[in-house]
């Protein structure tokens, strides 16, 4: 089995857990079509590490919106934590924006308990890509 098979194969099993079966028993939509019908309504979460010229390690963390493909948050820290986490996902759904349907985001060890604490009551459903599939979030991972 090829990586590419492989990885399409681990996107559709995720996709399946947060996509419910229409009652009338047909097939559930693709990953392509639930993202053209709800891009408006996703934003995906990710981090990156910038080295220093002193070669310090920073996280810059962001959140980009999949319909305009916009930056929505973004910020800088040296150690991220589930709970520093959490206050950028507060500061990113400020009263000026209403937080979004669905949240991508990886599988990272960051994204802890006080970031789901913070995350469920804003009615957010969280969506975590497979392992080793950074296609599944395509847009950030970029």
């Amino acid at each position: 089995m090829t990586k590419g098979l492989a990885n399409q194969r681990a996107i559709s099993r995720t996709v399946a857990e947060y996509m419910r079966r229409p009652c009338n028993g047909q097939p559930s939509p693709g990953w392509r079509q639930f993202l053209a019908q709800h891009a408006k309504e996703i934003w995906a979460y990710d981090l990156f590490t910038v080295q220093t010229i002193w070669f310090r390690t920073f996280y810059v963390f962001f959140a980009i919106h999949h319909g305009s493909r916009v930056i929505i948050h973004a910020r800088v820290t040296a150690n991220p934590t589930a709970e520093w986490l959490a206050q950028q996902m507060a500061q990113a759904c400020d009263i000026d924006r209403e937080p979004p349907r669905y949240l991508i985001h990886d599988r990272d060890g960051s994204y802890g308990a006080a970031f789901n604490r913070r995350v469920r009551p804003l009615g957010i459903t969280q969506i975590r890509t497979p392992v080793k599939a950074p296609k599944a979030n395509a847009i950030a991972e970029r």
